[in-house]
């Protein structure tokens, strides 16, 4: 057992979107998506919120967690009438082996990034990613501004 200060969490990571049969959010699509360093090789533990940041419990959703496999959510375990929210995921991960200070997070100098941006009564989120020099470009367009790296993770949760 890795003691709670000997570990660290992840960034976010949402790679389904509810729909079909619920949401999925597989530890082997994140390396996919995200890139294989971005999650240690043997999670420690998972949290689970929805992209509204509520826990599972709040929003009265029966979720399924398994730090290896993922997370799962299924539309036919919800109570009547209802279907999966959208979630995201992180994971606890040993020091150094995948959590954001780990060989592909922040102080890694690379590595992927959930951003929210706010504009215009909405809130969207983009993938972006840390440049050297802490600047945010956008994976899609490669447009970006500068902004130091702790300016950009305030209020991220």
């Amino acid at each position: 057992m890795v003691p709670a200060e000997a570990s660290e969490w992840t960034s976010w990571f949402n790679v389904d979107h509810p729909g079909g049969d619920g949401d999925f959010e597989s530890l082997a699509a994140i390396r996919f998506y995200y890139g294989p360093a971005r999650v240690c090789p043997r999670p420690l533990a998972l949290e689970a919120r929805t992209t509204d940041w509520a826990l599972p419990s709040d929003v009265g959703e029966r979720v399924n967690l398994c730090p290896t496999r993922g997370f799962w959510c299924l539309n036919l375990e919800q109570p009547r009438g209802r279907r999966c929210s959208n979630y995201h995921v992180r994971f606890r991960c040993p020091l150094g082996e995948g959590g954001l200070r780990g060989p592909q997070g922040l102080a890694g100098g690379g590595g992927g990034l959930n951003v929210r941006i706010w504009g215009e009564g909405r809130t969207e989120r983009m993938w972006a990613w840390l440049g050297g020099g802490g600047s945010f470009r956008t994976k899609a367009t490669g447009e970006g501004w500068s902004r130091g790296a702790e300016g950009a993770l305030e209020g991220m949760g």
